[in-house]
């Protein structure tokens, strides 16, 4: 780890600290996230489970055809505030802290992992800026947008408002 890494982590660190949030070395950082089903649910359940997982644009445009509200992760595996956030939000979705029948995307924006369709729907969507969320209710439209660190409680009202 070079002195300008090490330097920014420590940064972040005392930053994240300071809010209340904990933080990942960047030897720890993976760029894997899982699907994260509700655990409990039941196959005949399992269509409305809400689900975390990373963005793939038929996955996409299947919860969009099906009516499901949305939430955009925009992702930046450079970004220690989104390396913060991404597990925070995930948990969320582990432990059933969200409404169920929501889909949630983590999109890689401007990064080395970012391909030509998350390019496209991050301008299509007009994001400037890593560690964005918009949410969707099922018909389509952006109910709330959030940029920089959004506290676990903001994600779960925005997802409640959207929830089927």
């Amino acid at each position: 780890m070079n002195k300008k890494t090490l330097v920014t982590f420590a940064l972040s660190t005392l930053f994240f600290i300071g809010q209340g949030c904990t933080t990942v070395a960047p030897d720890k950082l993976t760029n894997e996230p899982q699907v994260v089903p509700n655990a409990e649910a039941n196959v005949s359940d399992q269509a409305q489970d809400s689900t975390f997982q990373p963005f793939s644009l038929s996955a996409y445009t299947q919860a969009k055809a099906e009516g499901r509200p949305i939430l955009l992760n925009f992702f930046a595996n450079w970004c220690p505030t989104c390396a913060t956030q991404e597990p925070r939000t995930e948990a969320l979705f582990i432990n059933k802290k969200v409404p169920s029948g929501i889909s949630a995307f983590r999109i890689n924006y401007n990064d080395s992992e970012t391909d030509e369709d998350e390019r496209d729907l991050a301008k299509q969507l007009h994001v400037t800026y890593q560690h964005t969320y918009i949410y969707f209710d099922k018909n389509g439209n952006e109910t709330a947008r959030t940029i920089g660190t959004t506290p676990d409680s903001t994600v779960i009202k925005n997802l409640n408002a959207i929830a089927p």
